[in-house]
């Protein structure tokens, strides 16, 4: 017969568990916090973007003369390019932004409630000892998702339920799609700022052979 885990045991490894967990979330929050410095950057780029294509479009009489009809076309390419990648980095940034801000929200709210449970369930459980009573005090936390997932319309039960559950077997995953999201964002902006360079470049290059 297997021995059952001694009580002190189990509270000293889900002690440890928690406490590398957070660990590692702060390190994974670490990360992602560039993630706001990088969509300033990657805003001013796409204002610049923009600017340049109300420019050639407002003044394309005045400016094929300059570039050459070749010349425009592959600058107005670059720069469509240069556009989307720039509206591909801010959706991923929103992305973050929103996986933070839930994360910070639930965690705001949460605490204090598992706060007073965690005092409520001491002075259940010492008048529970004193009676000679088997209490289970611990929370249902499918039961708190059921309530949750029931908010929604039906089509959308099953993804919730997925995501729960991918919350459940890996507590971090969170904030591992948010660094994945930050890491899209980042390859975005730098696709963004080449394709901006190359369309300068080309600009210029048209314009010397003119």
């Amino acid at each position: 017969m297997k021995e059952e885990e001694d009580p002190l045991v189990r509270w000293n490894s889900l002690n440890i568990s928690n406490a590398e967990r957070e660990l590692a979330k702060a390190l994974l929050t670490g990360a992602i916090s560039s993630s706001t410095v990088i969509d300033r950057y990657s805003s001013w780029l796409l204002a610049g973007i923009a600017g340049s294509a109300a420019l050639l479009i407002t003044g394309i009489g005045s400016i094929l003369p300059y570039l050459s009809e070749q010349g425009f076309r592959c600058s107005v390419a670059f720069l469509v390019v240069a556009g989307f990648f720039g509206f591909m980095a801010k959706l991923r940034a929103v992305q973050v932004a929103i996986l933070l801000d839930q994360e910070s929200i639930i965690a705001e709210r949460m605490n204090p409630v598992f706060d007073k449970h965690g005092e409520s369930e001491e002075q259940i459980m010492a008048h529970a000892e004193a009676r000679g009573m088997t209490l289970e005090t611990d929370i249902d936390i499918h039961r708190v998702a059921g309530a949750f997932i029931s908010a929604f319309p039906r089509p959308m039960h099953q993804f919730l339920q997925r995501k729960f559950q991918e919350g459940l077997d890996d507590p971090l995953s969170p904030q591992k799609r948010a660094l994945r999201s930050g890491l899209y964002q980042s390859l975005f902006t730098g696709l963004q700022t080449l394709f901006f360079v190359i369309f300068v470049i080309t600009a210029v290059a048209y314009a010397s052979a003119i």
